[in-house]
């Protein structure tokens, strides 16, 4: 097994053989079919943690329960479809706000808010 292999060369004896048990349990939750893929594709990246076969597999237990629906080559992309829509009126601009003849707003209380001495520093 190139997995079992790679695993060893990189993590030694020990490590490496557990990497290859953790792999191996694999097929108690999936089919064969779908860890082979796994480990080729995690042998492909250079990779030989368990994690990466893992995800692998399930990735490819996916792809075989649900295949992508070919597409068909005369048919153009999906960016490529013409988009038909409505056209909307925009509503008309309501009347002008009446003047405001409010004074304008001050700023003098705090103003003396800085100016005051506070008690017991003079």
């Amino acid at each position: 097994m190139k997995l079992w292999a790679a695993a060893l060369k990189a993590h030694g004896d020990a490590a490496g053989t557990r990497a290859l048990g953790e792999v191996l349990l694999l097929h108690r939750r999936l089919p064969a079919e779908a860890v082979q893929a796994g480990i080729a594709a995690a042998v492909r990246a250079g990779s030989t943690s368990p994690d990466v076969v893992a995800i692998e597999a399930r990735k490819a237990e996916a792809a075989a329960r649900d295949p992508e629906p070919e597409d068909d080559k005369d048919d153009p992309p999906c960016w490529a479809e013409e988009i038909v829509g409505r056209v909307l009126s925009l509503p008309q601009r309501r009347a002008a706000l009446p003047e405001d003849r409010r004074p304008p707003p001050s700023v003098d209380r705090c103003d003396q808010l800085l100016t005051r001495q506070p008690r017991g520093s003079a």
